[in-house]
């Protein structure tokens, strides 16, 4: 029997993190981060197979300094990063994945409020393009 796929997934606000963290435990382990730090020092000391992280937190470039950090890392970089940001609708700044991807380093780019369904699509989707599928 395969093991769960593990996601963490890091954002400041409580709320989205908690509603999500209960929709991706329905099918995958998930772990939990409240800034970028914190997520750092848990991807430093654990397997992860997806990495789902905000834009903004405590800096407002916080998801994008993570995920070069992680790209930079000879044996975290391979890992797939989703980004989920309320930047278009904070900021007016309009993303677009496929102009955007190279500089954010990231695989999936998603604006919030974020729809249950297409949350687990796309995670799906992921991992399956990065090392399998969930278990």
């Amino acid at each position: 029997m395969q093991t769960q796929k593990k996601i963490l997934l890091i954002d400041d606000d409580e709320d989205f993190v908690e509603i999500n963290r209960t929709i991706l435990s329905t099918q995958y382990d998930v772990e939990v981060a409240y800034n970028a730090h914190e997520g750092l020092e848990k991807i430093n000391t654990a397997h992860f197979d997806l990495v789902i992280i905000d834009l903004m937190m405590e800096e407002r470039d916080a998801g994008v300094s993570f995920t070069y950090t992680l790209k930079q890392n000879p044996n975290l970089k391979n890992i797939p990063i989703m980004l989920i940001t309320s930047a278009p609708s904070v900021t007016g700044f309009d993303f677009n994945f496929e102009r955007d991807r190279e500089w954010l380093k990231v695989d999936d780019l998603v604006e919030k409020p974020v729809d249950s369904q297409d949350l687990l699509r796309r995670v799906e989707i992921l991992l399956s393009e990065h090392g399998g599928t969930k278990s």
